[in-house]
């Protein structure tokens, strides 16, 4: 095999994946029979910087040990160090620090690693960054809480449409200027000069897809109506006056208010224990609470359908299980093997793990709102209006109404969250009888972001797909019983 240009199935290079998994021997074994460490993926990145995204500290050493170029920058402009920095992985940064990766390199966003390692509250990574780039350089490098990409637009206004739902008065003066970056829209920020001379802020989302904006505000609308202080309130959605682009407005995060010695409100698992713990409203037609949503919301581009249903375990098998094995074919065509072992977790283990004569025990369980999409991304610390304080905050949700320990699938995936936020998280809002299951259960949410990740990004994801049900058809299939 020629490692230099062998690559997976998803032609991403076979020393990226393996980089980027941790798997430690594939490494060195590529190494060894040539692979090229300075080879790029799709988005300019090489094995270096998966590595250091991921922390894979003895990975990065041995890629430096290589020869891989520490300062190589991809297509965003960012080096192993802005990733590293990113993640907050200090080991990751440490090694790379120590054969010379240059603090001092700005991203096309105009970010240092240090700026980013603070943009995602890695405080003591930044530090790390900072005193290294002081020792090496000789000035004194600052905290910099204005590390959020943003660029002035200088032609565009805001559209007339957006004009209604802005508190203008005589003398209110309006400027406009990108701000924040998304996958799936523009995003801008108003800035409002009112006659006193203080500044209110608002933030503008805008794209071709309606639903997605209506998917979006009515989550925003249902979070802050459950907790208003966990996550930014929704204003208006609608259309601009061509007809052919929507838009989402919502109050401002001021993410570089943010001073560590001043007070915040609820932590960020006790909102999202109260958020879980809120009585959720009966549908019409209904006569108890029940799972789905009135509108379809979504997760990324992918259309989250949520028809109303009273059996948790008929919700999750078929309108998201079944959907989203449709999402895999359209996208990456027929998978007999995918669709064998998918029929056999529907039909076998999610009525034993979800039934609901099981799950919950006597008192069964109750629908909870959940955001839907609760990655690291997803999440902040900031100020909203000019007299409100720091709070840990949420954004860009999906909600439906579901089992509350569906959330904490994608939340355990990708890392972001502490053993420690989840400790007090259950002190709130206790694990699910039986609680012996809890683990089984979550990995079952899981399955449902791995297919969905397959579809979206490629075949990297499938073999986590295909391990979980195997191991879910193993422990709970009927022919354990």
């Amino acid at each position: 095999m020629d490692a230099e240009i062998s690559r997976a199935d998803n032609s991403w290079p076979l020393l990226h994946q393996a980089s980027w998994y941790g798997d430690h021997d594939k490494v060195e074994a590529f190494l060894q029979t040539g692979a090229d460490v300075h080879g790029i993926d799709d988005e300019g990145e090489t094995a270096l910087h998966q590595a250091a995204w991921r922390g894979h500290t003895e990975i990065t050493h041995s890629l430096l040990m290589a020869n891989a170029d520490p300062d190589a920058r991809d297509y965003t402009g960012q080096t192993p160090l802005h990733h590293a920095a990113s993640t907050g992985s200090e080991t990751a940064v440490i090694e790379l620090l120590t054969v010379c990766a240059d603090p001092r390199i700005e991203d096309d966003d105009g970010r240092k690693p240090h700026s980013l390692a603070e943009e995602n509250f890695h405080h003591s990574t930044a530090e790390i960054l900072r005193e290294k780039e002081t020792q090496l350089f000789g000035h004194v490098v600052l905290p910099d809480t204005d590390s959020i990409p943003r660029k002035k637009r200088g032609g565009p206004s805001v559209d007339v449409a957006v004009i209604p739902f802005l508190p203008l008065h005589e003398g209110t003066s309006l400027s406009f200027e990108e701000y924040g970056q998304s996958s799936t829209s523009s995003t801008s920020r108003i800035r409002l000069r009112l006659n006193s001379g203080e500044h209110e802020f608002y933030f503008l989302k805008t794209g071709p897809n309606g639903d997605v904006f209506a998917g979006e505000y009515e989550s925003l609308s249902a979070i802050h109506k459950a907790v208003p202080s966990f996550c930014p309130r929704p204003i208006a959605h609608s259309k601009f006056l061509d007809l052919k682009r929507f838009f989402l407005l919502t109050e401002y995060i001021d993410m570089e208010a943010i001073d560590e010695n001043q007070p915040t409100g609820n932590s960020l698992a006790q909102k999202l224990a109260q958020l879980h713990s809120t009585p959720v409203p009966i549908p019409e037609g209904y006569g108890a609470p029940v799972y789905g949503f009135h509108i379809p919301t979504y997760v990324g581009g992918t259309r989250q359908p949520n028809i109303w249903s009273p059996s948790w375990s008929d919700f999750f098998g078929e309108t998201r299980l079944r959907f989203v094995e449709r999402l895999v074919e359209k996208a990456r065509g027929p998978d007999p093997e995918l669709h064998s072992l998918l029929d056999r977790v529907i039909l076998e283990v999610v009525p034993r793990l979800l039934g609901p004569d099981h799950l919950g025990g006597e008192t069964g369980i109750q629908p909870s709102l959940v955001h839907g999409d609760l990655w690291a991304g997803n999440k902040t610390r900031g100020k909203i209006g000019r007299n409100g304080g720091v709070e840990d905050l949420v954004f860009d949700p999906g909600s439906f109404y579901a089992h509350s320990e569906y959330e904490l699938g994608i939340m355990r995936m990708f890392g972001g969250f502490s053993s420690g936020f989840f400790k007090e998280y259950h002190r709130y809002r206790p694990k699910t009888a039986p609680v012996s299951e809890y683990g089984d259960r979550v990995e079952l949410y899981q399955l449902y972001q791995w297919l969905s990740h397959w579809a979206l990004y490629g075949r990297e994801f499938r073999d986590n797909a295909k391990g979980c049900m195997e191991k879910l058809l193993h422990d709970y299939g009927k022919s354990q019983a």
